[in-house]
């Protein structure tokens, strides 16, 4: 009988790689979230064309995320699974970098094709593969304990660089981007530390996948497409994590610029939207909490109560438009809330891998990781679409847009957003499931 290999316990040090290396790809985003307002206020392109380039970027995400899931399900590397995956990292923030880098001279048409092809690089391959990859990265780099030390590290330390990105991005725009490749320079200074965050975690951080684990992996190789996406469609978990997901990545996309607006246009000072992130950085603290709390009320109803909460923060927003000290307070809350779906869901996300092994006797990982990735990359582009349609119609005839507009976009929409994941997550009921499930994979000899 074959001994198995020890996974990492996921205690501080592993822990602190794992967060390094998934506050890159988060830090990444925030820096592309801002390609809608450098698109429209420094490269003189129309909202609506900036919208369309990311929804139809979207559209070709669905494909290459399902290539990839494919491809990373029959990967059997001596590096690990997922691990080999990491270094696309650094190429995705090579590309999201000369996406800030747009070429003196060119025509709108000839800007358009040349960020569609830097964003596809960035967004549709090398984000694609990271994304695909990061729940298997994690199911077989550190055992059931450690990977809730990770996601409770992660919570406060991914979350408060984060916080500093946003802080120091609305500060560097009205200082930087009057230079020639102001945005390159602001994308070069936020890119170089993540790109070291990312081999830290890479050289440091091993995979290890048991020697039965892995010949049972390249059984399961033999599932074939079809057979994939039955599994895929039902496992109505796999939907649920979709669509929450989905209206995570909206909020995301739409808020990543919105606020920019918002303090450009309403409140009339762009520089002062770092100080809700500032007043952020405490309450995020309370991000330690989420082992005790997920294991009170388990991780769906976490993501639940969380994303309630959410939505009547953004809607509270709505009342006071003008008081800073209220919009950073509610701004507070509306952090801490999105805290429990960004690092909980990629945990959920290997329960649902063992409720099909449990289910079905095999799972197809790479796939249900790209189901995932396609919702954020989906919600993403629908996000950054619906941006550029909203202040389209707010646009004014003089420059800028109405307030109605902006505070739309920056509130009312989000909310929405935050209501429908709450529906979707009232279904989840997995977590009750899991000690049964997981104590008969283990009589198989499934157990992870």
């Amino acid at each position: 009988m074959q001994t198995k290999a020890k996974k990492p316990n996921g205690k501080w040090r592993n822990s602190i790689l794992w967060t390094l290396g998934s506050a890159s790809p988060a830090i990444c985003y925030m820096l592309i979230s801002q390609l809608t307002y450098a698109m429209t206020e420094s490269f003189a392109i129309s909202a609506i064309y900036a919208g369309m380039i990311f929804l139809v970027s979207r559209i070709l995400d669905g494909f290459t995320d399902i290539i990839a899931g494919m491809i990373i399900d029959r990967t059997h590397s001596k590096l690990g699974k997922g691990r080999v995956w990491d270094l696309c990292m650094v190429a995705a923030w090579i590309a999201a970098i000369l996406c800030f880098s747009v070429p003196s001279g060119m025509t709108e048409t000839m800007k358009l094709v040349y960020i569609f092809i830097m964003y596809n690089l960035y967004s549709s391959v090398f984000s694609t593969f990271v994304g695909c990859a990061e729940p298997i990265r994690m199911k077989n780099s550190m055992d059931e304990e450690g990977r809730l030390h990770a996601v409770s590290v992660a919570a406060v330390i991914s979350t408060i660089l984060s916080a500093l990105v946003g802080i120091i991005i609305p500060v560097l725009i009205p200082v930087i981007t009057p230079l020639k490749f102001g945005w390159t320079l602001i994308a070069v200074i936020i890119g170089l530390p993540s790109i070291i965050f990312t081999l830290l975690r890479f050289f440091l951080m091993p995979e290890i996948v048991d020697q039965e684990e892995s010949v049972s992996s390249k059984k399961e190789d033999k599932i074939g497409f079809f057979e994939s996406l039955k599994m895929l469609v039902n496992n109505r978990y796999t939907i649920i994590i979709f669509v929450v997901s989905l209206v995570r990545a909206l909020v995301t996309a739409a808020g990543g610029s919105a606020g920019t607006y918002y303090f450009t246009y309403i409140y009339g000072d762009v520089a002062a939207a770092s100080i809700p992130g500032m007043v952020s950085l405490v309450i995020f603290f309370a991000a330690a909490l989420i082992p005790v709390l997920s294991e009170k009320f388990g991780n769906g109803k976490l993501c639940l109560y969380s994303t309630i909460l959410g939505a009547a923060a953004y809607l509270l927003r709505c009342l006071m438009p003008l008081n800073l000290v209220w919009y950073t307070l509610c701004s507070a809350v509306l952090g801490l809330c999105s805290i429990p779906a960004s690092y909980l869901l990629p945990v959920m996300l290997i329960d649902v891998m063992d409720f099909s092994k449990w289910k079905n006797g095999k799972t197809p990982e790479g796939i249900i990781s790209a189901s995932r990735t396609i919702s954020d990359k989906l919600g993403q582009g629908l996000g950054s679409a619906a941006t550029g349609i909203i202040l389209q119609f707010g646009a004014l005839s003089g420059g800028g847009y109405s307030d109605a507009s902006i505070m739309f976009l920056n509130n009312i929409f989000p909310a929405i957003c935050w209501i429908i994941g709450s529906i979707a997550l009232v279904f989840y009921n997995l977590d009750k499931k899991m000690p049964q499930i997981r104590t008969e994979l283990e009589a198989r000899g499934s157990t992870n």
